[in-house]
């Protein structure tokens, strides 16, 4: 099984994804969660507070996600 990120691994590759939608110009992700575990809450706060309004700016506008196994993930990522 894989290791979920560190907080900053998470947030890196969320600014990358930003990055990611403005090169190719697209605003459809997605995400998956097999591995995320949960993400402590000032992670959470930093995606509504900041990541997202970045991220529609860029263009995000439809997302898909590979649910994981595991019941207490899954509730996370369908939570968020």
């Amino acid at each position: 099984m894989e290791n979920p990120p560190t907080p900053q691994e998470f947030k890196n590759c969320m600014d990358v994804l930003i990055e990611t939608l403005t090169h190719f110009n697209t605003g459809k992700v997605i995400f998956d969660t097999l591995y995320l575990g949960i993400l402590p809450e000032p992670d959470q706060e930093w995606v509504s507070n900041d990541w997202y309004g970045r991220a529609v700016k860029a263009g995000y506008s439809r997302v898909a996600f590979v649910l994981p196994h595991d019941v207490f993930t899954d509730m996370f990522v369908k939570e968020t």
